[in-house]
């Protein structure tokens, strides 16, 4: 009996949120880490990652792809057998993870006890949420599309995937631009919000650091199969949550977008979701298929090296320039949506 009670009286205090099982619950001086997310989706929204701060060699993301190129070179040399290649790459991340932890728990406090410290913590949220920015890229390729230029359009595709796009015809490219939202719903915009909503800054941290290690070496090319194997396994898992809830916002977002279907959006995303190769991408991607009435082919290799189709979606695979408008338009909305839900959260804390 004293047990629950006290259980309770942890759930139910001031000072302990069940919503920061980790974080701060901003009821200590600072500004509460939720009115901070609200505002800083709203700010991204807004004005998104300007150049400078892009570019800028103290933005974390910068640090965090530095190391991972030093750890690459450094520790994964292909004298090295597999195993000792695994165990390096395992050490890496714990590493990348304990340092970005351990850092986002120190500012997440000094926000809290320091004036004005919060806007460093509010920073940080813009620049590693990905809203604005998605929008932006695609929207360049749709705007190439619509003037014939082809060339154009391929040159905006190859700045933001790592495929082949020097052979890409207009259909190809406009569906690319299209998984690419898809993707970015689930890995930019929901993953990021789901982790500080959960553990605040030192969530964000620990997910950004483990989302770009499994980027850029959590790959499944020969080179990194032993030494991104933990990055990738760890995003697997860190990714797991957040994706499905990408695909119910699509569905939900569906709802209040011209010509959309939810209903067929809900149907094929728990249909075809697992077709995906990714299956990051399979729920978001699998959700816009229906929503719009298109179908995305996916095509990857099996460990033996043969090539394997799958198509997601039921219906036309020639995506066109006015495909990609719609798509902006639900991608938009589903951020929306996303906004509303965190907004909600916040007003639910407030209570």
């Amino acid at each position: 009996m004293f047990t629950w009670l006290v259980i309770d009286d942890f759930l139910l205090c001031d000072h302990c949120n069940i919503m920061f099982l980790m974080g701060l619950s901003g009821l200590s001086g600072g500004f509460d880490p939720l009115i901070l997310l609200v505002a800083g989706l709203i700010v991204e929204a807004i004005i998104g990652h300007l150049p400078i701060v892009r570019q800028w060699q103290g933005n974390p993301t910068y640090i965090m792809r530095r190391y991972v190129l030093w750890c690459d070179d450094k520790l994964n040399r292909e004298s090295r057998s597999g195993g000792d290649r695994a165990i390096r790459g395992g050490l890496a991340v714990l590493f990348l993870i304990l340092l970005s932890g351990s850092a986002g728990w120190v500012l997440a406090s000094l926000s809290q006890t320091i004036p004005l410290i919060w806007i460093l913590e509010l920073w940080l949220v813009i620049i590693l949420i990905n809203q604005r920015e998605t929008h932006a890229n695609v929207q360049r390729i749709g705007r190439a599309l619509r003037q014939n230029d082809l060339r154009a359009a391929q040159n905006n595709l190859g700045q933001i995937t790592t495929e082949a796009v020097d052979q890409s015809d207009t259909f190809k490219i406009a569906r690319s631009g299209l998984e690419v939202c898809a993707n970015a719903m689930a890995r930019g915009v929901v993953a990021p919000v789901f982790w500080y909503v959960l553990f605040g800054l030192p969530g964000l941290l620990v997910y950004t650091s483990v989302s770009i290690m499994a980027q850029q070496i959590g790959t499944g090319i020969q080179k990194y199969q032993a030494f991104g194997f933990s990055a990738a396994r760890l995003n697997d898992i860190f990714q797991f949550v957040p994706t499905r809830i990408a695909g119910l916002l699509i569905v939900i977002a569906s709802i209040f977008v011209p010509t959309a279907k939810p209903g067929s959006a809900f149907k094929i995303m728990m249909r075809d979701a697992g077709k995906h190769h990714s299956f990051v991408t399979g729920w978001p991607l699998s959700a816009m298929a229906g929503a719009l009435s298109l179908a995305f082919r996916d095509t990857h290799k099996s460990p033996g090296e043969r090539e394997i189709v799958t198509w997601v979606g039921d219906g036309k695979a020639k995506i066109t320039k006015r495909d990609i408008s719609l798509g902006l338009y639900l991608y938009s909305v589903s951020c929306l949506v996303n906004l509303a839900v965190v907004a909600g959260l916040t007003a639910f804390r407030m209570m």
